[in-house]
């Protein structure tokens, strides 16, 4: 149970090691890979423009060969003019690769948009599926 034990550790500990904030390149390389990131993000909403993407934090695992990053994600609405936003963590690989953001936040407009869209969906099929039976 002890070996157990100190292989955890010694495996957790190596891949900890590793991680360290960004340095100025990796920033930069961070900053444009979650630009990338937050626009195909915020682009699955209907209409999203003057899409901006700021990171709140970056680091980079040398070991893994990833960065973690803390993005917040901001835009506006094409009709409604409204203000949008999704903050979560953003992990890719260091070729921009591999993505996956877990969203930690988001503001009262993007649940509202959310919530408008399964309505649509569900009303939607349920018309398609009316129209399929009826024939």
């Amino acid at each position: 149970m002890k070996k157990i034990l100190l292989v955890i550790l010694g495996i957790s500990l190596s891949i900890n090691s590793f991680a360290r904030s960004c340095d100025s390149s990796e920033y930069d390389k961070a900053e444009y890979f979650a630009s990338s990131y937050g626009k195909k993000l915020a682009n699955k909403y209907p209409l999203a423009k003057d899409i901006r993407t700021t990171l709140s934090s970056c680091s980079y695992n040398s070991y893994s060969e990833r960065f973690k990053t803390k993005v917040e994600i901001y835009w506006t609405g094409g009709f409604s003019g409204d203000s949008y936003n999704i903050d979560g963590d953003l992990i890719f690989d260091s070729d921009g690769t591999n993505g996956h953001f877990s969203s930690s936040y988001k503001n009262q407009n993007v649940k509202d948009l959310e919530s408008w869209g399964k309505f649509i969906g569900v009303v939607g099929g349920a018309i398609v599926l009316g129209a399929a039976s009826s024939q």
